[in-house]
């Protein structure tokens, strides 16, 4: 739990950059679901869903997920309460609601964005248990390049090791 004071000094820099107006709207959510965890940790609910209600409208047309996936567990928590049973997919996608022990194969929607072609170069090398040395060669590129994307393919696979990553692109018909 965050103290009384950082949580409303956190809900104030949400406030301030919402007031900035024109802002990417990733970072839009992202202030608005930074206002919503303080004002859980503050113990006001009823203005939490607020919050969390309006960066889901903001978020909705352009189906954006990250955020969400990315939020605290208390924030998406009560996200997954706040949604009706139902909830069209991208709202159940964005509470988590997708990923569940019940549903072991996340579906496709669960990719918080879309491998790119490199990415997905690399995902086929893990496939064939290539250790890094040996893709950077493959790839005529660094081995940290190619550590910079298997951390990107892991975190948009939402895994925390190379052979789950493999598991979930194939469960997903990426390789």
């Amino acid at each position: 739990m965050v103290s009384t004071g950082a949580a409303a000094a956190a809900g104030q820099v949400a406030q301030q950059v919402l007031r900035r107006g024109r802002l990417p709207l990733d970072i839009r959510v992202d202030a608005l679901l930074l206002a919503a965890a303080s004002e859980l940790d503050l113990s006001r609910s009823d203005t939490a869903r607020t919050a969390l209600g309006q960066a889901v409208r903001l978020a909705e047309p352009e189906r954006l997920r990250r955020p969400f996936h990315q939020a605290t567990v208390r924030v998406r928590r009560a996200l997954r309460e706040q949604q009706p049973a139902d909830a069209g997919r991208w709202r159940a996608a964005a509470a988590g609601i997708l990923r569940t022990a019940a549903d072991p194969v996340a579906p496709i929607d669960a990719i918080v964005q879309p491998l790119t072609e490199r990415e997905q170069e690399v995902l086929t090398h893990l496939a064939a248990l290539l250790p890094t040395e040996q893709i950077a060669g493959a790839m005529f590129v660094s081995v940290n390049t190619v550590k910079t994307h298997v951390r990107a393919i892991l975190r948009k696979l939402s895994v925390e090791r190379r052979n789950d990553a493999v598991r979930r692109a194939r469960e997903l018909g990426l390789v």
